[in-house]
């Protein structure tokens, strides 16, 4: 193997692309993952993490309509939003859902508690109506349970 002429790096640069052919990519030490920002790439992930499931599980409080109704609209996209629904037990609530998107696992919100199976169209506000009857925490699935929100009644 012939000797490389070391004047400078741009030098050596184009004698390894002439020896190891023109595709070659040649990285420089700047351009790599030190250890530093590897840690700090990796420190972040948890925070990135809190952050969507905050989003994902943002909570509200149902509103009282003049009726005596509690009321809350659910969006239906990659998650629910809000997650979380806070509203009192042993009055009406309505929660109305808009699906927004069309991927199967959105297709259906399932109440396992309240055994309810509910279909949801695309663009459609659809409203669930039912009445909790005891304080708790009753959960809402998508039909193949991938999405999960969370009804609390006070």
């Amino acid at each position: 193997m012939a000797a490389l002429p070391l004047t400078g790096p741009a030098t050596a640069f184009a004698s390894i692309r002439a020896l190891t052919g023109a595709n070659t990519r040649i990285v420089s030490r700047s351009a790599l993952m030190t250890r530093d920002r590897i840690l700090v790439a990796v420190a972040g992930l948890p925070a990135i993490g809190r952050a969507l499931r905050d989003r994902r599980h943002s909570e509200i409080n149902a509103v009282l309509t003049p009726s005596g109704r509690q009321e809350a609209t659910v969006l239906v996209t990659g998650a629910y939003t809000p997650g979380v629904i806070i509203l009192k037990h042993g009055r009406p609530v309505r929660l109305k859902f808009i699906r927004q998107g069309t991927a199967a696992c959105s297709e259906e919100v399932v109440f396992p508690d309240l055994a309810r199976r509910v279909r949801l169209r695309d663009g459609e506000l659809v409203p669930v109506d039912f009445t909790p009857e005891q304080a708790g925490e009753y959960e809402f699935t998508s039909g193949e349970g991938s999405l999960h929100g969370k009804i609390i009644a006070q």
